[in-house]
C-alpha cells in the first residue's frame, strides 16, 4: 500500500498543474502574494493553451514551447508578458527537478532561449519643457485640477513617489 501511495504521489508530482498549485500554496503561506499571482497567471495562460489536467512535465518539450509561444503571439501578448510566462514555467521546472518530482532529462529550456524576448520598456518620461508648461499653467487655485497638479508635481519632485505613499504621509 505504501509503495502504491508513493507511486501515486510521484505521478501527481509529474503533472504540471497540480505542481503549480503546490508551489502557489507554498508561496501564499510564505506571504509571497505577488509571486503567487505570477504563478497563477502563468498557470491560467498555460491551461488556456493546453486544457488537459493530465499535462505532464515530460509533455513539455521544444515543440510544445514553440507552439505555446506562437499561441501567445497570436493573442497579441507583449514580449514582456511572454518572457514572464516562460521564466515562470522555467522556474517551475527547476523546482520540480530540485524536489526530484521530475528527471533533469525532462528539462526543455536547454535550447529554448527566453532572452530572445525584448523586455525593454519604452521610456515615458516627460520633457523639462512639458513640466514647465504644467508648472506655469494658469488655474483657479480652488479647482480640483490645481490640486491634482500639486500632487503630480510633488510626486515628480519626490523622484516618482507613488500616490498611495503620498496619501499615507504623516507629519
Amino acid at each position: 500500500l505504501q509503495a502504491f501511495q508513493a507511486e501515486t504521489r510521484k505521478e501527481e508530482a509529474s503533472k504540471v498543474f497540480p505542481f503549480f498549485d503546490q508551489v502557489i500554496n507554498r508561496l501564499l503561506q510564505a506571504d509571497k502574494v505577488g509571486t503567487a499571482h505570477v504563478y497563477k497567471d502563468t498557470k491560467r495562460s498555460l491551461k488556456l493553451f493546453n486544457p488537459s489536467n493530465d499535462l505532464l512535465f515530460t509533455d513539455i518539450d521544444q515543440a510544445f514551447l514553440r507552439n505555446y509561444e506562437l499561441y501567445l503571439r497570436k493573442l497579441g501578448l507583449a514580449q514582456t508578458s511572454m518572457s514572464v510566462y516562460f521564466r515562470t514555467l522555467r522556474a517551475l521546472f527547476n523546482k520540480a527537478i530540485q524536489e526530484k518530482a521530475i528527471n533533469l532529462n525532462a528539462y526543455p529550456f536547454k535550447e529554448f532561449n527566453i532572452a530572445k524576448f525584448n523586455t525593454a520598456t519604452k521610456k515615458r518620461a516627460i520633457t523639462k519643457e512639458e513640466l514647465k508648461k504644467i508648472e506655469n499653467l494658469v488655474l483657479d487655485p480652488a479647482s480640483p485640477l490645481a490640486e491634482s497638479r500639486h500632487y503630480f508635481l510633488f510626486s515628480y519632485y519626490g523622484q516618482g513617489i507613488n500616490f498611495v505613499d503620498i496619501a499615507q504621509l504623516q507629519w
